[in-house]
C-alpha cells in the first residue's frame, strides 16, 4: 500500500513538471544595446525581443521617461510580430531610442516580461545590460581656439514663398492704386446742372421742377422733402437768374430782394411758396396734397414769366 502511494505522488510531480516544461519551452527575452558605450548626449538603440509559444499572451513592461535614473527615454518604438519557420513560437520586437548626459557606468536591470496561456502566468526576464558614457576629454595642448563663423544656411522655396506672396500682393496693390488714381484724374466730376454755363437758368430750374413733378414724394406723402426741394430750386434759379445770394438767405430776405426783379403777381406767388414750405419744413405743417401741386405750378411760373424775351422761343 505505501509503496503504490509512493508512485501516485512521484507520476504527479513527474507530471505537473511535464506540463511547467512545455509552458516555458521556448520562452526566451533578451535586451540589445547597440552600441553599449556612447558619448555624452549620443543615441543608444535597445531592442527588447521575446520568443514565446504562438498562443501566447506577452505583456511588455511599460517604462515611464526613463529606464534608469541615468537614461532617459528618446523614442518608443512599436512591437513587431513574426513566426519562426516551424510556426509553433512568435518573436516579438520593440526597440527604444535612449541617451544619457552624464559620463558613468550605468546598470540596466533585468527587465520582466509575463507571458499568459490558458489562464496560466509565467514570468520570464532578460539579462542586465551595462550602459557606458563617456564625456569627450579637453585637449590641454591646443589652447584656446577662435568660435567658429556663423554658418549660413540657404533658405528653402517653402521658407521664401510667404514673402514672395506677400511682394506679389503690395506691387498688384501699387498697380490698381497708380490705375485708380490715373482714372479719376480723366473722368472729372460732372457738374451741376447749376453750374454749366451752357445751360441757361430758366432750363435747369424747368428741368428740376419737371423731375419734381414726376417724383412720387406727394403720393408717399414725403411733404417735407417735396417743400425742400421746390425751394431749393427757386433759390438757385433766382441766383442764377438774377444775381440774387438766394441759397443764402432766408426767406424773409428774399422776399425783400426780389421785390425788383419780379413783378407784382410773381412775387405774391414766391411768398405764398416760401412761408409754407417754411411752416412744413420747421413748423410740421401737414398740408394738402392739392395745396402742395397748386405751389409746384406757382413755381412753373415763376420761371417761365422770367424767360428772357430773347430766349422765350426756344
Amino acid at each position: 500500500m505505501t509503496i503504490r502511494i509512493s508512485n501516485i505522488k512521484f507520476f504527479l510531480v513527474f507530471v505537473l513538471l511535464f506540463s511547467l516544461t512545455n509552458i516555458v519551452k521556448g520562452q526566451k527575452a533578451e535586451a540589445l544595446l547597440e552600441p553599449k558605450s556612447i558619448l555624452i548626449g549620443e543615441h543608444v538603440e535597445m531592442t527588447l525581443q521575446v520568443e514565446a509559444p504562438a498562443d501566447a499572451h506577452i505583456q511588455f513592461p511599460v517604462f515611464s521617461d526613463t529606464i534608469h535614473d541615468k537614461i532617459e527615454i528618446l523614442h518608443y518604438g512599436t512591437i513587431d510580430t513574426s513566426y519562426t519557420e516551424d510556426g509553433l513560437s512568435r518573436i516579438f520586437n520593440q526597440k527604444y531610442t535612449v541617451t544619457s548626459f552624464e559620463d558613468g557606468h550605468y546598470p540596466i536591470e533585468p527587465i520582466v516580461f509575463k507571458s499568459i496561456i490558458d489562464n496560466d502566468t509565467l514570468t520570464f526576464e532578460t539579462e542586465a545590460q551595462l550602459l557606458s558614457v563617456e564625456t569627450v576629454e579637453p585637449d590641454m595642448e591646443a589652447g584656446p581656439k577662435d568660435i567658429k563663423p556663423i554658418i549660413s544656411i540657404p533658405w528653402s522655396f517653402g521658407e521664401m514663398l510667404p514673402y514672395i506672396l506677400l511682394a506679389l500682393l503690395i506691387f498688384a496693390a501699387a498697380l490698381f492704386l497708380i490705375y485708380y488714381l490715373r482714372q479719376r484724374k480723366k473722368k472729372p466730376e460732372e457738374q451741376s446742372i447749376w453750374e454749366r454755363p451752357d445751360v441757361p437758368a430758366y432750363a435747369a430750374a424747368l428741368s428740376k421742377l419737371e423731375a419734381l413733378r414726376k417724383s412720387n414724394y406727394l403720393k408717399e406723402e414725403k411733404f417735407k422733402l417735396f417743400h425742400s426741394e421746390l425751394t431749393d430750386i427757386l433759390r438757385r434759379y433766382i441766383e442764377k437768374q438774377f444775381g440774387v445770394n438766394a441759397p443764402e438767405m432766408v426767406s424773409d430776405e428774399i422776399i425783400q430782394a426780389t421785390k425788383k426783379v419780379l413783378d407784382l403777381n410773381d412775387h405774391s406767388k414766391l411768398k405764398e411758396i416760401l412761408i409754407l414750405s417754411d411752416l412744413v419744413k420747421f413748423a410740421k405743417h401737414t398740408p394738402i396734397v392739392n395745396e402742395s401741386e397748386q405751389l409746384l405750378k406757382y413755381g412753373f411760373e415763376i420761371v417761365k414769366n422770367t424767360i428772357p424775351v430773347d430766349n422765350e422761343n426756344n
